[in-house]
């Protein structure tokens, strides 16, 4: 409980525990002297020795070997922090990776996140640029700190599902963590405590690194970062129909493997067109027009319009701003859906009554003719 406790339990109920167990002039906890002869019997497959620390930390650590305490001669020595606060009518969000020297790499986020995001991109950042080295990362966030030590071995068991069965928050950010942990030879995750005063080297340092994410978080997002922070780059390849019409506008080929045009912004294929428009119109929940001017000033893709046609027109939040947008349907004309559960007909009819069910609920989709229809008992339109 004194080793492990803090990690996996609040102050208030290891205070209650140590109460009754330790504090206790009722309870006393003794070592059992009883010796057992069963010890005395050679044997070449005795059981190891269980250990329950140990057990702990290699069944819930994300990763062989993840340390909570600095490792000795590092080749890296890592300070991450995120930051989200608004200004003038505006949310800045912004990251920052510094080692014990200098500002490692810093930069602007969408307003939409979070400061638990931004720390989490920011842990991710680190991870990358230490590849291949023995790391000591250090940060004041305890959500990040809890995602690496603890949470994202159950993630990984029980998938990323809340208590409630509801999807986690920042589920692509911890997806892309789980993986980038392994990019380390060794990696130690360090919690320290943040906005301390002092002159002690960490707190020097975190104050530092706080700054910068702030200072970061007022400048304007580049392209390339936003796209890769948004969206899965595993899924970035070109067709050949696409790299042709790359080379042939004079587009440079990015390091990262991105086409940029000579006039700058980015060519994304059309793999990952609908979820970058995906991912901005999140954020944004602009209309058709509005998202595809936004998107044309930083981005090339084909079909643009279309894709923030059908994106805005599928966003749940308009839908419930604007019930009754878009032109009206000719009267006498049955709107068909272009997707199964796209359009979708319910109407009640009445049945035959069987002891307290007396209507029937029926659904059709427009697009497929799928039926489906519910006994119930009363006619209301909350059913």
């Amino acid at each position: 409980m004194n080793s492990q406790g803090p990690r996996w339990l609040l102050n208030a109920r290891l205070t209650q525990y140590q109460g009754l167990l330790l504090e206790n002039p009722r309870t006393s906890l003794e070592t059992v002297c009883t010796l057992n002869p069963d010890t005395f019997l050679p044997t070449k497959d005795r059981d190891p020795e269980h250990d329950c620390i140990e057990a702990i930390n290699e069944v819930y650590a994300t990763r062989p070997n993840l340390r909570d305490s600095p490792h000795p001669n590092p080749d890296l020595t890592l300070y991450t922090d995120g930051s989200s606060f608004p200004r003038d009518g505006k949310r800045h969000v912004g990251y920052a990776v510094t080692t014990t020297d200098e500002v490692l790499e810093a930069g602007a986020l969408p307003s939409g996140w979070s400061a638990q995001r931004a720390e989490l991109w920011a842990l991710i950042r680190a991870l990358t640029l230490s590849e291949g080295q023995k790391v000591n990362i250090h940060t004041d966030s305890r959500y990040a700190f809890a995602t690496v030590h603890i949470h994202g071995a159950i993630y990984k068991e029980r998938g990323l599902l809340t208590m409630e069965g509801k999807t986690i928050k920042n589920k692509q950010e911890i997806l892309k963590l789980l993986q980038a942990i392994w990019l380390p030879q060794q990696f130690a995750f360090i919690h320290c405590w943040g906005h301390q005063r002092g002159n002690e080297h960490s707190a020097v340092r975190n104050r530092l690194t706080d700054t910068m994410a702030k200072s970061a978080a007022m400048r304007k997002p580049s392209e390339l970062l936003l796209v890769t922070a948004t969206t899965t780059t595993s899924l970035l390849q070109y067709t050949e129909e696409e790299l042709r019409w790359a080379r042939s506008e004079g587009a440079t080929r990015l390091p990262q493997g991105w086409w940029q045009p000579p006039d700058g912004g980015l060519f994304i294929p059309a793999l990952l067109g609908p979820q970058v428009t995906a991912e901005y119109h999140k954020l944004t929940h602009l209309g058709k027009t509005a998202l595809e001017g936004l998107l044309a000033k930083n981005f090339y893709t084909s079909q643009l319009s279309a894709l923030c046609k059908s994106i805005s027109d599928c966003c749940l939040t308009r839908s419930k701003n604007n019930p009754k947008s878009g032109p009206s349907p000719i009267p006498g004309i049955q709107r068909s859906g272009t997707a199964p559960f796209e359009d979708l007909k319910v109407d009640f009819t009445d049945m035959t009554s069987c002891r307290s069910i007396k209507y029937l609920l029926v659904l059709v989709c427009t697009y497929s003719r799928w039926v489906e229809a519910s006994p119930l008992g009363l006619k209301k339109a909350a059913k």
